[in-house]
């Protein structure tokens, strides 16, 4: 078992391939989503996570964008979240979430959040590649600085 965990710990070949062009300059890195649907989420460099800036996340919040909850059940118990967020828990092994709530304009703004950040990257990418234009990252309890911007109303 010990070492079935520490292999999902350790980065993918496609991911350590990507972190040696990206260490060779920002015109050799690939684009961080393409790296997002094919590793584990621990292998995932922090850096690569493009979380949207509090200014954006005001704007968001103020033309009352969709928040989604992307935290298992357990997770929202502990730190509640934004008391308008739809709750779609992000499926880690599949690497995918249910779209059938979800607005069916794919113009509309969406703001992912989750614990860290890092599920809410995955579902940015899985949720741009079905056709959403608008759809933010906005971190997690563990960015405080951010989750405080949508968290309370």
């Amino acid at each position: 078992r010990a070492s079935k965990a520490r292999a999902s710990l350790t980065p993918c070949r496609s991911l350590r391939r990507a972190m040696l062009l990206a260490s060779l300059g920002p015109r050799w890195a690939p684009p961080a989503a393409s790296m997002l649907r094919r590793c584990p989420l621990a292998a995932l460099p922090a850096r690569w996570m493009a979380t949207a800036s509090k200014e954006a996340l005001r704007a968001a919040f103020a033309g009352r964008a969709t928040i989604i909850d992307l935290r298992t059940a357990e997770e929202r118990k502990e730190v509640p979240g934004a008391a308008r967020a739809m709750h779609v828990e992000w499926d880690m092994e599949k690497g995918r979430m249910s779209t059938e709530d979800l607005p069916e304009d794919r113009a509309s703004t969406l703001l992912l959040h989750c614990k860290g950040g890092v599920r809410a990257e995955k579902a940015k990418a899985f949720l741009e590649g079905l056709g959403y234009k608008n759809v933010l990252n906005g971190g997690g309890v563990q960015t405080k600085e951010l989750f405080e911007e949508y968290s309370s109303e």
